[in-house]
């Protein structure tokens, strides 16, 4: 996969993106690097509690990210690609993906 292009990734030669390929690629918009996979994402950048979340800031679950879009009339936004092939989507923060905890912080790569 070349993370940031949407373009074949590791997901058996499906066009589109994956989670951490929509990560990528979003902050590459705002003019930021991060790592090509989701648990690079996660481990790297700065661990941010989720009382300071901004937008942009990496959400992580293991073997997913998302992006944090935010607060609105109170409840926290993300937008992320659920599967590969499947349309990317804005939806409130669950705080578990299939049982597995949402990480205890977000993961900002701007200071």
């Amino acid at each position: 996969m070349r993370p940031g292009r949407g373009e074949l990734n590791s997901c058996q030669g499906i066009v589109g993106f994956d989670c951490s390929g929509l990560t990528g690629y979003v902050l590459k918009q705002a003019g930021y690097q991060i790592p090509g996979y989701s648990g690079a994402q996660r481990a790297a950048g700065t661990s941010v509690p989720w009382s300071q979340g901004r937008p942009g800031d990496i959400i992580g679950y293991n073997g997913h990210v998302a992006v944090y879009l935010g607060v609105i009339d109170g409840t926290p936004y993300l937008l992320e690609a659920p599967t590969v092939g499947m349309f990317v989507q804005i939806r409130p923060v669950y705080y578990s993906n299939g049982g597995v905890p949402v990480d205890s912080v977000l993961h900002r790569y701007w200071s």
